[in-house]
């Protein structure tokens, strides 16, 4: 085990993600996501909060990450 490097899911700059493609890449800050609306938006951070959930803050608020789509 002194041989394998761990890395996390997630940090406040970048988290992992699996393309459509199945290639797991680690997307950097900051990015483009879609809302329910279509609406365009920018990720400037990603957060866990105390309640395990991943949220990007996007206009200075932080919003549940299941509500938004990654852009290509």
């Amino acid at each position: 085990m002194d041989n394998y490097k761990f890395y996390k899911y997630i940090n406040e700059k970048s988290m992992l993600v699996i393309t459509p493609k199945n290639e797991l890449k680690r997307l950097y800050c900051p990015f483009a996501v879609r809302d329910k609306n279509s609406k365009l938006f920018n990720v400037a951070s990603i957060a866990c909060g105390n309640d395990f959930k991943t949220y990007y803050l996007i206009n200075g608020k932080y919003c549940l990450y299941s509500d938004y789509r990654i852009v290509n």
